[in-house]
């Protein structure tokens, strides 16, 4: 399989691509079929590039991922997350690579720098998606 001609080259990546291999369409799991528990622990966040509209799904741009976060104190971390990978193109990661909470998710519901610090656990900052892996095209 190969990836669809229009992400040979990307100029404007913003969030996982639903139809990034050619002829398949790879859609992420809708919220509505989520069981009702899992539902009401769904992040809904204001995307605001689309008139506001409220989404399930941040996708982050600059980068080939997107993620669905609970909103569970206790769970900090993603339900979802869909990323497009590309092996073959790789460019170096630009820009501050500091570690840092993202402003869309409310810090309570974020793993913070000091869980990562020091001692073993079971996570490292790469477990949602890994910065290189997501970091392809063009313009990065």
């Amino acid at each position: 399989m190969e990836p669809n001609k229009k992400n040979l080259k990307s100029s404007a990546a913003v969030g996982y691509d639903p139809n990034f291999i050619d002829g398949i369409t790879l859609d992420l799991p809708a919220v509505a079929n989520f069981d009702h528990k899992l539902q009401q622990n769904t992040l809904q966040y204001i995307d605001e590039r689309n008139g506001g509209l409220t989404r399930h799904y941040l996708d982050y741009e600059g980068g080939h991922f997107s993620l669905c976060m609970s909103k569970d104190p206790e769970r900090r971390s993603a339900i979802v997350v869909g990323v497009n990978t590309r092996h073959d193109w790789k460019t170096g990661i630009k820009g501050n690579t500091s570690w840092k909470e993202d402003p869309r998710i409310p810090s309570h519901c974020q793993l913070r720098n000091e869980y990562y610090a020091g001692t073993y656990n079971a996570w490292d900052r790469g477990h949602l998606a890994m910065r290189l892996t997501v970091t392809w095209g063009d313009t990065l």
